[in-house]
Order: C-alpha cells, then sequence, then structure tokens
C-alpha cells in the first residue's frame, strides 16, 4: 500500500487538469483493502479512480481517493473453446487487450485502444464497434468499503446496459478483479459500419482478430485525439436514445440524420452528429473546446480549469435541447 497526501492529480486524469487531492492510496494486493477500515472516517469523501480517463475533475478532492496498481493476469480455467482469465483491476485495457490476442483468444480486439484499466470497464460497460464488455466478463469481484467485506457479482446481478452497470449505484463497491470468458477459436465481429467500410476500402472480406484490431487502433486514432497530447476524456456526452414517434419527427426536419435502432422499438442518434449540426465542432471558450475532427471530444486546450469544461458541456446540452428537443447526458463523470 502507497499513501500519498496532498497531491496533484494532474497526471492522474485524461484531461490533465490541475486540481489537488487530500490522500491517494494505491493498492497492489486485495488484502490490503481490510487496512482501509482505520483509515475511512465517518461521512468521508471517496473516490475510486482507475486511470483517470472518464473524470473531469472541476475543484480540489478533499476526500480519500483508492487506485489499485494490480495488474496480474490468471488463466481459471480452459477447455477446447473457450478460457476464462482473472485480470487485475489496475491492469492498463488496452495491454490487456493486446496480451489476449497475442495469446490466441479473441473477443476483445473490437474495444481496443480504449482508455482505462481493468477495474472501469465494468462500471461503464466500456463498448465500441458493436462489442461490449459485459458480452466477455462473467464475474466482477469488489471490496464493500462501508461493511468491510470482500464480494463477488456475477453478470447476470451486474445490470448491464448502454454506459451503464450495478457499479454506478453502489459507490461503496471497490473493485480489484474481473473474470473474463474469450474465445479460443476466432469470430470476428465486422458488422459496425466504419469497420465494414474499412475493411471493404482495405480489400480483405475474412480478416483476421489481429486485423481487426489493427482496424479499430487506426479508425480510433483518426477521430480521437490523445489525450498525452491534448487533454480529453473521449466522448463526453452519451449517444440518446429515442422513441421511434420523435425520431420520425426529426427525420422530417433532417432527412440526413444517422440512426441506428434500438431496444424496445428505440432509435440512437450519435450525440457527435447533433453537436456538430448545432455548429459547435471546433468552437472555444476560453482554454476549453470542442475538437475540431470530432465533436464528440471535449478538450483542454492548455491550463483549463475543469469547471470551464463543464460549463461548456452544459452550454452545449442547453443548445441542443432547443435545437432538437434532446437531452444529452455525460458518458464523463463530474465532480
Amino acid at each position: 500500500m502507497k499513501i500519498q497526501h496532498h497531491i496533484s492529480l494532474k497526471d492522474y486524469n485524461s484531461f490533465g487538469v490541475d486540481v489537488n487531492a487530500r490522500e491517494l492510496i494505491e493498492i497492489e494486493k486485495p488484502e490490503e483493502l481490510l487496512e482501509l477500515k482505520d483509515k475511512i472516517g465517518e461521512n468521508e469523501q471517496l473516490l475510486f479512480l482507475g486511470e483517470g480517463s472518464n473524470i473531469l475533475f472541476t475543484k480540489n478532492f478533499n476526500g480519500l481517493i483508492i487506485k489499485s496498481t494490480d495488474e496480474h493476469i490468471e488463466v481459471l480455467e480452459e477447455n477446447e473453446d473457450t478460457i476464462l482469465i482473472a485480470a487485475g483491476a489496475g491492469l492498463n485495457w488496452d495491454n490487456f487487450v493486446e496480451f489476449c490476442l497475442n495469446q490466441g483468444w479473441h473477443g476483445l480486439e473490437n474495444l481496443s485502444l480504449i482508455p482505462g484499466s481493468i477495474g472501469s470497464s465494468p462500471v461503464q460497460n466500456i463498448g465500441a464497434y458493436g462489442i461490449e464488455a459485459c458480452d466477455f466478463i462473467e464475474e466482477v469481484f469488489a471490496y464493500d468499503i462501508t461493511k468491510s467485506e470482500f464480494i463477488s457479482i456475477f453478470k447476470r446481478e451486474c445490470e448491464f446496459g448502454y454506459r451503464n452497470s450495478i457499479f454506478k449505484k453502489r459507490k461503496e463497491l471497490f473493485i480489484y478483479k474481473v473474470n473474463f470468458r474469450l474465445k479460443k477459436k476466432p469470430e470476428v465481429n465486422i458488422s459496425y459500419t466504419a469497420l465494414k467500410k474499412y475493411f471493404n476500402e482495405s480489400g480483405i472480406y475474412n480478416p483476421s482478430p489481429a486485423e481487426v484490431r489493427k482496424a479499430v487502433i487506426e479508425i480510433r486514432r483518426s477521430k480521437l485525439p490523445d489525450h498525452t497530447k491534448i487533454g480529453n476524456a473521449g466522448s463526453f456526452f452519451k449517444n440518446p436514445v429515442i422513441e421511434h414517434d420523435k425520431f420520425l419527427e426529426l427525420l422530417l426536419k433532417h432527412p440526413d440524420i444517422p440512426h441506428y435502432e434500438a431496444e424496445n422499438n428505440m432509435v440512437k442518434i450519435p450525440a457527435g452528429w447533433l453537436i456538430e449540426k448545432a455548429g459547435w465542432k471546433g468552437k472555444t471558450r476560453g482554454e476549453a473546446g470542442v475538437h475540431k475532427d470530432q465533436a464528440l471530444v471535449l478538450i483542454n486546450l492548455g491550463g483549463a480549469k475543469g469547471s470551464e469544461i463543464a460549463d461548456l458541456s452544459e452550454e452545449i446540452r442547453l443548445d441542443i435541447n432547443k435545437n432538437f428537443g434532446i437531452l444529452l447526458y455525460p458518458e464523463v463523470n463530474i465532480l
């Protein structure tokens, strides 16, 4: 266990916002979590932090931040078709995807280059290019801070949804390990439009998992800025899901509106399209801005306060609601 006091969080969040935390505790082994019982006071403000790639700090954090540094990978079970793997919460997500692919374990390649750690993957139920983490998560292991006990939660109990899970409600659960069941026989998924286009243009009609990973990385890098060069948290807003009747109304006004069928006769609209259509692409407010190439990405142009980025996001939300009658919700956790 490593404990740091009054530490800058600039290097702990992908926006690069310079705020301080009263205390940061890094946990390497699950048993160290038991020592927290005497460190957490009543009504203590707590934050479980991964790689800070989905968070926007708007002020100093006067509380206790807990972060896993556990990067272990362990094979638990294997048969002819699948393999069950345990991964420590502190492991970088993309490093895990690459490792699995190199071992001949398939399924996660569509989720390549998503920033963050293993521990945050079930919280957000990360997803991209037709795949979600919940497609492969089998069990999540967590420590209940309030009860000082270890628990495991099977997939069916995680209440996974679009960018959602039970862990968003149960803030007392610190995830320290996740089990994934992957395939040993390649079954690629290139149903997503961008992937279809990529392989059609490449003349590759039966891509391997490695080729899918390469494609996803190239597509993501062409659309999303590198947070190590310009502060951002990737997609700032969730893609809104609206009722079919509401979609038909919008279609009359905007025949070019892109859309995807969703469950229960609902329709998903790309938030980036709405933001760009409303004229926000490339706009700035002080040191906060909307990326010039990807309207869904809010950026720190250098020295922006978290509150400036949050204010810009709210201005965009109000304008989208005014123009389209659609409420956007942040994918990023604003603190």
